[in-house]
């Protein structure tokens, strides 16, 4: 596994392996979660979910997300070949 990678914002950072990831990610949306329970001001929802000034910004912020999270399943697909093949 390279120890840099190329990340989302373009920045080279340090690499770590995807289940590490995904948990973090779990975590960080249980906590996220169980703070909403608590957040009586409504100040989690800006953070959460930015809105869009016109649809067509809405519509381009869905799309870079999505084009994003294939990116990001093709170079785990492609870092599990390169383990098979290891």
């Amino acid at each position: 596994m390279p120890l840099f990678s190329t990340g989302k914002s373009g920045l080279t950072e340090p690499s770590r392996p995807n289940s590490v990831g995904k948990k973090m990610d779990r975590v960080r949306y249980a906590l996220i979660g169980m703070g909403r329970i608590f957040d009586t001001s409504s100040s989690f929802n800006s953070v959460a979910h930015p809105v869009a000034a016109t649809p067509s910004e809405a519509d381009f912020r869905a799309l870079v997300h999505d084009w994003r999270v294939v990116g990001e399943d093709l170079r785990d697909a492609m870092v599990r070949l390169d383990e098979e093949a290891a």
